[in-house]
């Protein structure tokens, strides 16, 4: 048995040699694309917080194996000023900023590792009801975030009620009676009302719903 463990023993070391190496070659590479992240993290999100904030590239120390060797990991750390302490500190946890903060913040870093990973920079995201826990300035920052990351060959697809809200009008741009925009504005507009199986509600208001989507589509904040 003594035996069998000192063999097992050699076989793990000669693993963790190999890992060791193989972490090497890909942690420049790591720290390479973690630099383009946070740049193309950090001009979206400036367009949403007030707050000063960054990712900043650290490395943290562990292991892959409950008694094996511990490694160095390169690790991108969200730091975030507030009104309750000077300077930038580091959140480490979901629950350290607010809701609408925690859902923006995760937004922007997926679009950014979007960005730096994709091929040619094509690519699609589907995003649902992004007002939902905004209040009406930042749903025009949201919006602004929004737009600067649909350029070129990106594409987002946002889903938004038909609330009282500056939503719709700062997605699709600034006011405007230009026949020809906004006729290009309603072709990138599916309007589910008018395609799914209509309520009660939508039985009796659909004018008033019609009415409040065309205000939108035009610009128009209600």
């Amino acid at each position: 048995m003594k035996n069998r463990e000192q063999a097992e023993k050699r076989r793990r070391q000669g693993a963790e040699a190999l890992y060791e190496r193989l972490l090497g070659t890909v942690n420049g590479r790591i720290e390479t694309a973690a630099a383009k992240v946070s740049t193309v993290f950090q001009d979206l999100i400036e367009r949403f917080l007030e707050e000063q904030c960054s990712l900043t590239f650290k490395t943290i120390s562990d292991r892959p194996s409950q008694s094996g060797r511990i490694f160095q990991y390169p690790s991108l750390r969200f730091e975030m000023t507030a009104a309750a302490f000077e300077g930038q500190q580091i959140r480490r946890s979901p629950d350290d900023v607010s809701e609408s903060q925690r859902e923006f913040i995760d937004l922007a870093y997926r679009m950014a590792l979007s960005d730096v990973a994709a091929v040619g920079g094509a690519m699609s995201m589907v995003i649902e009801t992004p007002e939902a826990s905004l209040d009406v300035i930042f749903m025009a920052r949201a919006a602004e975030m929004l737009r600067a990351f649909a350029t070129n060959v990106r594409s987002i697809v946002v889903t938004s009620n038909l609330t009282s809200s500056v939503m719709i009008p700062a997605l699709v741009g600034p006011v405007t009676d230009d026949q020809a925009v906004i006729a290009d504005r309603r072709e990138r507009v599916l309007n589910l009302l008018e395609i799914a199986a209509p309520n009660a509600a939508v039985l009796r208001h659909k004018a008033d719903y019609a009415a409040f989507l065309e205000a939108g589509l035009r610009g128009y904040k209600l």
